[in-house]
């Protein structure tokens, strides 16, 4: 393990633990004050040193606790000795009589064991030692040894459940979805105080005032919180409102052990455009640390939905499967053999008979299905309903993406998401509209359905959409790519859109952004005897498009995490379904039928050198990958 590695899990054990400490203290003194990094201790005589004290506890203004923390990422390999433990309290000491506690993840030697009495022990996974070893009339030692026996994940869980229990007492809602978000919003806190970017004493009032949120706070607290680098494939989408009650529901139906080694599985069904794969996603990257893996599988394809569980199997065994050989057997038995417990997400599944010979029925796992498809699902097994954003949710959403102050009333917004029938994808897209607009809310608005007005078209409203509006809404969008952005970019915006109709002839998932740009030049010799090789584009031309699809939320940029993950088809494109469908409508409305096959035949050409190419590297992913797309064309 390299020193920087060992140096985040140092800091990331140091901050939980405080938490959790501080949290377990509070709920015995309810006037506690903790204080993170004091550094002023050594001149009030509280310490001999500025730099020993991790965190203090402090009891009507006086500090009671300093507490040195020392976490190793392998506790087994890194005992605690006896010189270490004096070193610590040497320095720990003052003309204080405050107690000074040393509290560590690593075992005691057996030279120290000696040294120290035992005091008390939480069920074998948190024991207090008295150091030296308490003499009989000793009722109070000053010396204290803690040794945390729990890893880092059942650090947090042991966090989130001590603030379940503080919400509790409080009769707010005590959602372990809830729970998990105050624990992040927390854990922000005493590292900005660590930092030296807040101060760095935390009164119990105000580490309660975090505690005691509403779950409409939390939601609006951590609203633009945006989840980062893609972890083991799962989308990054900016989740605007966390809609704790769906995650909760979630939560209840898979997120507590298999048992009898049989795994949890629920279905997550709604309309499209209502938001299930941001809620999924949202569940993954909340509960990442509850998992010792979580593939995320899609599942709008068939092809791919193979090619996705051969790439898992791959990584989850290190053998490398022949293209031909079907994974389905291999997959449930890794799954079944692992300790887990792992995470399986399907996402957009047609049917049950899609996914039934990969759906694991042995082993320490839970599985999430979304779909649009509300019946067929297995018997007893729970259905959870997406349903569109509660009018609170979808005016959190619509500010958000508006940009609009959280904290001022603005009284035309519900009549605005309430026209859209609260669809998220609606709502988002209409915020964006009003964010790169100038005007006032009650300007904008008439203008905006208007223009939505002259949009509505009955007969071209897709299938699962019943909402004209929510539909022109999503056109509206689509037609104002790149507003916002300034004149000088009008030659990049309009690039854009070329690719973007491009991309709506193609499946909408992990789209090829290197090969759009290939597939669109300006213009194409065409050599049927040697077809074009992959190529990447500048990385300043491919940021540019990105950030041109994200002026109206259009497209979301995904890594391809796989053993060629280098390769030219690695940074991909998704495209919402709904999107993508208004796209090519309105793209094959105005492109005549010669030009047309024009674009196709470019199209068809650069994906057969590329999936040549593939083949020839034994990218077999990747292979799989363009041949989605190849058919997509071909329909």
């Amino acid at each position: 393990m390299g020193g920087g590695t060992r140096s985040a899990f140092g800091y990331l054990y140091q901050y939980a633990a405080t938490a959790e400490y501080f949290l377990r203290f509070l709920s015995e003194h309810a006037t506690a004050a903790l204080l993170v990094e004091p550094t002023a201790l050594a001149s009030g005589g509280v310490a001999a040193d500025d730099d020993i004290v991790d965190f203090a506890v402090e009891l009507n203004s006086v500090v009671v606790d300093k507490v040195q923390v020392k976490g190793s990422a392998e506790p087994q390999s890194h005992q605690v000795y006896p010189g270490e433990a004096k070193m610590v309290f040497d320095r720990l000491s003052g003309c204080t009589t405050s107690r000074a506690t040393l509290l560590t993840n690593r075992p005691l030697s057996s030279g120290l064991s000696e040294q120290c009495g035992r005091l008390e022990d939480a069920g074998g996974a948190v024991t207090t030692f008295a150091h030296p070893a308490p003499q009989p009339a000793d009722s109070s030692p000053t010396r204290l040894i803690i040794v945390d026996g729990r890893s880092i994940d059942d650090l947090a869980d042991a966090l989130a459940e001590r603030i379940r229990g503080l919400r509790g007492d409080h009769a707010l809602s005590q959602g372990e979805s809830s729970a998990r978000i105050v624990a992040t919003v927390l854990l922000n806190h005493i590292f900005r105080s660590a930092a030296g970017a807040a101060a760095s004493r935390l009164t119990a009032h105000e580490v309660m005032e975090i505690v005691k949120r509403p779950d409409a706070e939390i939601a609006h607290a951590t609203g633009s919180f945006d989840w980062g680098i893609p972890i083991n494939g799962i989308p990054t989408f900016a989740s605007t409102v966390p809609r704790v009650e769906r995650l909760g529901e979630i939560l209840n139906a898979i997120g507590h052990p298999a048992q009898a080694q049989r795994p949890r599985v629920a279905v997550l069904s709604g309309l499209t455009g209502y938001g299930k794969s941001a809620l999924a996603a949202d569940f993954c990257h909340l509960h990442s640390n509850c998992y010792e893996f979580i593939c995320w599988i899609d599942c709008r394809d068939d092809t791919l939905i193979v090619s996705n569980v051969r790439r898992r199997t791959e990584e989850l065994t290190r053998v490398r499967l022949g293209h031909r050989e079907d994974p389905a057997e291999r997959f449930l038995a890794t799954l079944a053999a692992h300790r887990g417990p792992w995470l399986i997400v399907f996402d957009g599944a047609a049917a049950r008979r899609d996914i039934e010979r990969f759906l694991p029925t042995r082993g320490n796992g839970s599985v999430l299905v979304t779909t649009t498809n509300e019946t067929g699902w297995w018997p007893g097994v729970p259905r959870i309903d997406t349903g569109v954003f509660t009018p609170a949710e979808a005016e959190t959403c619509f500010a958000s993406y508006a940009g609009l102050d959280p904290a001022t009333v603005h009284p035309g917004i519900s009549d605005i998401v309430e026209r859209l029938g609260w669809m998220p994808l609606a709502v988002s897209m209409a915020g964006l509209y009003f964010g790169n607009a100038a005007g006032t809310i009650g300007e904008l608005s008439q203008d905006y359905f208007a223009e939505l007005h002259a949009l509505e078209d009955e007969g071209a409203v897709p299938p699962g959409v019943d909402n004209k509006t929510a539909y022109a809404a999503i056109d509206h969008a689509v037609r104002r790519l790149g507003a916002g952005i300034g004149p000088s970019s009008a030659l990049d915006v309009r690039m854009a859109q070329a690719l973007l109709q491009r991309a709506s002839l193609l499946a909408p998932e992990l789209i090829p952004l290197n090969y759009l740009i290939a597939a669109t030049p300006e213009s194409m010799l065409l050599r049927l005897g040697r077809f074009p090789d992959p190529e990447v584009a500048n990385g300043a031309t491919r940021r540019r498009y990105i950030s041109i699809f994200r002026t109206q939320s259009i497209a979301h940029r995904v890594l391809v995490d796989d053993v060629e993950a280098d390769s030219e088809v690695a940074e991909t494109i998704e495209i919402h379904p709904l999107v993508q469908e208004i796209v090519r409508e309105l793209f094959l409305r105005q492109i005549p039928p010669a030009r047309l096959g024009e674009q196709l035949t470019m199209m068809m050409s650069v994906l057969i050198g590329w999936m040549s190419r593939m083949r020839y590297r034994n990218a077999f992913f990747a292979v799989d990958q363009l041949a989605s797309h190849a058919e997509q064309l071909l329909r």
